[in-house]
């Protein structure tokens, strides 16, 4: 189960979980990703996703490989192994949009080493270009190299942009 768009206080999270969701459903906010910097980019082929956390951290803290494992270990412990996100990026901003679909739209094609559309509505658009060179610097340096993307690829790229 998601939430999109506004902040929801714990004791309502708790009626979720346990009433609608029969102490069994996961629960995730958009809103929260979106607006304090943690958030999921989905890498393609559509056959086989592996999801990337972006994280940016509170003024004070520094990147580590020591934060990004605690993230790990946070989701695989209360969501469940089945949702380690393949890469975790400490980032030094996040894109700050009124609504996710931009942002998700931006971080996929990130993800992707595809183009990252038009970034004028966002808030502090130059943070992308910030993003984009520190994670595929990352990849291509770890092997992940790019490549041409299908036709469906790019269209559901671009699709990020259109859900909500």
């Amino acid at each position: 189960m998601t939430t999109v768009g506004e902040p929801i206080e714990p004791d309502v999270w708790r009626c979720y979980h346990s009433v609608v969701g029969k102490g069994e459903a996961v629960i995730v906010d958009t809103w929260w990703q979106t607006e304090n910097g943690g958030f999921l980019g989905s890498t393609l082929p559509a056959l086989s996703r592996a999801v990337e956390m972006y994280v940016s951290l509170k003024p004070g803290f520094a990147a580590s490989k020591g934060i990004a494992d605690k993230v790990v270990r946070t989701i695989e412990t209360e969501i469940g192994k089945i949702t380690r996100p393949k890469n975790v990026w400490i980032v030094p901003d996040m894109p700050k949009t009124r609504s996710g679909k931009i942002m998700r739209r931006v971080i996929a094609a990130v993800s992707n080493f595809a183009d990252v559309g038009d970034t004028t509505t966002l808030a502090n658009p130059e943070i992308v270009e910030d993003i984009r060179r520190h994670v595929q610097n990352e990849k291509v340096a770890r092997g992940e190299v790019p490549r041409k993307l299908s036709t469906q690829e790019l269209e559901e790229l671009k699709a990020f942009g259109r859900r909500e």
